[in-house]
Order: structure tokens, then C-alpha cells, then sequence
């Protein structure tokens, strides 16, 4: 005579109901504590940076989220023809990459990259430091791919150089840290947090059409949308703002679902 399954029961804690964390993580302390411990640190690092240097740290933020901005049209234009090509920072804070698209996609692809790769690099950090994985890769790769691209590709002005040395620099020793912890956890948030600030003060690029008066060079929403057919922006500025929102969420749902599993 078959049994049912349905009554069956397995013997207490034969099955844990959660999972302890592969490591990096106290353990007379609760997971969520730890997690709010380095947010509360790394957001207070913010906060004084905002506080003590305001107008430094508004500069730097915005120079940092315009050189991966950059650097995300040129890794793009790299994966299409083979080709690095160079990039210029101005000493207002913009910026501008030379691309060589191949075709009609990608020319999208390349100048949807600009607004969307900053936000991809925020919303990692922030995820990798609230969860304490892969910290130190991610750290490490960033930190000396930021150096490189700054040594070898970029022409920008004495305070951008320094100021994007200066960041590679913290990347890197915050790499070589011992494995996860607080400090760098907190650091990586702090980055995140900080990249997060200049993607949303330069959001409104996605609304403007043309970055000259002269109205000879498109704008990245500009360029997009001719790709696709429209007279004027439509709905790339939207578009934009979606997909930016998108990776945030990402990174959010993905985080909130690590913690359900280990809390």
C-alpha cells in the first residue's frame, strides 16, 4: 500500500531553515545588524564628506560618474570594432569619448551605455557591500581597470587625473583588505553610494537633445533616438531612466533575497 508524502515531517533540523553566510560575517551577531552596521557607517562617511568638502566631493562625484560614463562608450566601441579609442575630460566636468560603431544597433548600444554604465558599476557596489560577496574582485578589477584607462587612454585636466588616481588608489587598498569585513563593506557602499549621487545629479542628460548650441553634436538620448526613427526624443529620456532604474532594482531585490536566505 503506497504512503502519502503529505504527513511526512523531517526530524528537527535535519533541513536548517536558513543558511549561514560563506563567511566574512560574525557569528554572535545577527546578519541584518552587521548589514545595517556598514550602512550606517558608510553612510556616514557620505555625510561627512558632504558636510566637510560639499563642493569638492559634488566635483569629484560628478567627474568620476562622467569618466565611467566615458569609459562605458568606449568599452562598447572596443567590443564592437576591436579598436580603444581615447577620452577627453573637460575641466567643466564633461566629457567625450571616441567611438567607432559598426551598424545601426550598435550605435544604440554604445550610446545607451553612457548613462546606464555608471549606474550598473553604483548598483553593484552597493549590492557587493551590503552582501560581503566577491568584494575584493569586484574592488580589485575596477579600481585597476580605473587606473589604466586614466593612464593610458585619458586626457583630462591635473584635478580630474588626481582625483580618479586618488579613487583607483582607495579601490585597490580597500581590495587588499583581509576578505569581507566591515570596513570593507562600509567602503564599498560608501563608493556606491557617492557614484549613486552623481548618476542622479546628471540624470537630466537623458532630457537633453543637443550638447552644442549650433545643434552639430547629439546628445546619447539624441543619438538613440534617430536610430530608432523619431523627430525628437520620444520616449528615450524615459527609456533611460528605466533601464538606470532597472539595475537599482536589481541589485536591490537581489540583496533582499541573499538576506531571506541567511538572516
Amino acid at each position: 500500500m503506497l504512503r502519502s508524502t503529505a504527513s511526512r515531517r523531517w526530524p528537527e533540523g535535519a533541513l536548517p531553515r536558513r543558511l549561514p553566510p560563506l563567511g566574512f560575517w560574525r557569528h554572535d551577531m545577527p546578519v541584518g545588524a552587521q548589514m545595517a552596521l556598514a550602512v550606517a557607517l558608510g553612510a556616514a562617511c557620505v555625510v561627512i564628506s558632504m558636510i566637510a568638502l560639499p563642493l569638492a566631493s559634488f566635483d569629484a562625484a560628478q567627474r568620476a560618474t562622467t569618466f565611467y560614463h566615458e569609459s562605458s562608450h568606449a568599452t562598447l566601441s572596443y567590443l564592437f570594432n576591436g579598436d580603444w579609442l581615447p577620452i577627453h575630460l573637460d575641466v567643466e566636468g564633461g566629457g567625450h569619448a571616441m567611438v567607432l560603431p559598426m551598424g545601426s544597433a550598435s550605435r544604440i548600444v554604445i550610446a545607451l551605455a553612457g548613462m546606464i554604465g555608471p549606474a550598473i558599476l553604483a548598483a553593484a557596489l552597493l549590492g557587493f557591500g551590503l552582501t560581503r560577496v566577491l568584494t575584493s574582485t569586484l574592488l580589485g578589477a575596477v579600481g585597476a581597470s580605473t587606473a589604466i584607462v586614466t593612464v593610458f587612454l585619458t586626457t583630462a585636466p591635473g584635478s580630474a587625473v588626481v582625483m580618479l588616481y586618488s579613487l583607483a588608489a582607495t579601490m585597490i587598498l580597500l581590495a587588499l583588505l583581509p576578505p569581507g569585513g566591515l570596513i570593507k563593506s562600509a567602503g564599498c557602499l560608501f563608493l556606491g553610494a557617492w557614484l549613486t549621487w552623481g548618476v542622479f545629479n546628471g540624470i537630466g542628460y537623458a532630457d537633453v537633445e543637443w550638447i552644442d548650441p549650433q545643434q552639430t553634436q547629439p546628445s546619447d538620448a539624441k543619438i538613440v533616438a534617430l536610430e530608432l526613427g523619431y523627430g525628437d526624443l520620444g520616449d528615450v529620456p524615459d527609456l533611460i531612466k528605466l533601464l538606470i532604474s532597472c539595475f537599482y532594482f536589481l541589485s536591490a531585490f537581489l540583496t533582499l533575497a541573499w538576506w531571506m536566505r541567511h538572516r
